[in-house]
């Protein structure tokens, strides 16, 4: 981790109570934290980052948020740039953006079902996503037993059958 202590991506929402009040799970850190707020809050070790996004409808609907997830992520699971395609180069400065989750996908490995999931998430296989699946390999089938980010990795980040590398 680096010297900025766990960081928190917020998104959407005015107040949020950080606490889970179903199936009698009750953690430890209840923090009231102004998602609208331009400002950084530090609570302890933890930096909750700015975001005064909003969520807009369009004409005629209405939005809706039914769910809102807080990770804690390690500095080598997302960095501060990317590499873009069209046009070609790089791309600094992701910190500052809101990023929003829409699938996971386990690559190269089976679908991860929410009871093998410590937070309950699904991840999905990526084969419906290959062009040409003859080219391709399921590394599960491999028996590897090397993990990515192995000092790092916790199965809040994903859980262990996500991790597999395969033979190294």
């Amino acid at each position: 981790m680096s010297d900025r202590g766990l960081e928190f991506f917020i998104r959407s929402l005015t107040i949020l109570r950080l606490a889970c009040l179903c199936c009698g799970f009750n953690p430890v850190d209840n923090y009231l934290v102004d998602c609208g707020s331009t400002k950084d809050t530090r609570v302890g070790n933890r930096v909750f980052l700015a975001d005064d996004s909003t969520t807009i409808p369009s004409k005629n609907s209405f939005a809706f948020l039914n769910a809102l997830e807080v990770v804690s992520v390690s500095d080598a699971l997302i960095t501060d740039d990317a590499s873009t395609y069209n046009p070609l180069g790089r791309f600094q400065g992701l910190f500052s953006q809101a990023l929003e989750t829409h699938y996971r996908v386990n690559m190269g490995g089976p679908t991860i079902f929410p009871e093998n999931d410590t937070l309950g998430r699904t991840w999905v296989s990526d084969q419906s996503y290959l062009v040409n699946p003859n080219v391709a390999t399921n590394i599960s089938e491999n028996g590897g037993d090397k993990y990515l980010l192995q000092d790092e990795a916790t199965p809040d980040i994903a859980p262990p059958a996500f991790m597999l590398l395969g033979p190294l």
